[in-house]
């Protein structure tokens, strides 16, 4: 962790210094599995009230109200971890360059458009392509107007810039602190694609982390991966909601 880590550490530093190393070591890993893990229950408890306010338990309310209790969870891992190139709006602003922006907006539609095709050509004798979308296109079959654009905000503007926060922020910083840059890179792109549950979809998840972690690592910004994902996912929204 930056400096002497989170408030607890602090307060474990003055009583038992000869700990805080060992601590803050396993407390950094522990967060964000903790944190992810708490993340997906209290989506299970919001989808689960909101879609049972309006009557029903698997369309695009239960979906928003699910993505927020998720979203805001992460957002409080983030903040707990101390982490201060996440936790600190002042210093994640020199995470974002405009120039960023128009680069990766055109890896994240390369990516959707390009490389997943490349990389599913080989499975297709195993994998059916047309079910990779079927998911994302039941969800939103037949919804419009305000339903389908709080959809949209959440897949194209939202997941993007917690989801890198989560992913790239703390768990690739993480990891890196503990193994190497290929093994954090590595590791955190497999997380990501694994923890959308969805087992065709988890090369291609995987493919898309490994871009967005690499988008960090080239530029040593979180604002560039977050503009990869943007590009990625508002190519998805387009060519299924439209």
């Amino acid at each position: 962790m930056d400096g002497a880590g989170p408030a607890p550490l602090r307060a474990l530093a003055l009583v038992v210094p000869g700990l805080t190393t060992a601590v803050e070591e396993r407390w950094g890993t522990g967060l964000v599995l903790a944190g992810y893990v708490a993340a997906v229950l209290v989506a299970a408890v919001t989808g689960g009230i909101a879609g049972a306010a309006v009557g029903d338990t698997a369309g695009v309310a239960a979906l928003l109200g699910g993505q927020a209790g998720f979203w805001l969870t992460l957002v409080l891992a983030v903040q707990l971890s101390g982490l201060e190139r996440t936790s600190s709006l002042r210093r994640f602003r020199d995470e974002l360059a405009w120039r960023d922006v128009p680069v990766g907006l055109f890896v994240g539609v390369l990516t959707q458009l390009v490389l997943l095709p490349v990389l599913y050509w080989p499975l297709s004798w195993l994998v059916d392509v047309d079910e990779l979308s079927k998911p994302a296109e039941e969800l939103l079959d037949g919804e419009s107007g305000i339903a389908l654009a709080l959809v949209g905000i959440g897949v194209v503007v939202i997941a993007p810039v917690v989801e890198e926060l989560f992913f790239r922020g703390l768990l690739l910083e993480t990891l890196r602190r503990r193994w190497s840059t290929m093994v954090a890179v590595a590791g955190s792109s497999v997380f990501f694609g694994a923890t959308h549950f969805q087992p065709l979809q988890f090369a291609g998840l995987t493919l898309a982390g490994l871009v967005f972690a690499l988008a960090v690592v080239r530029t040593g910004r979180l604002g560039a991966a977050i503009a990869v994902h943007v590009g990625f996912n508002a190519t998805t929204f387009v060519l299924l909601a439209l």
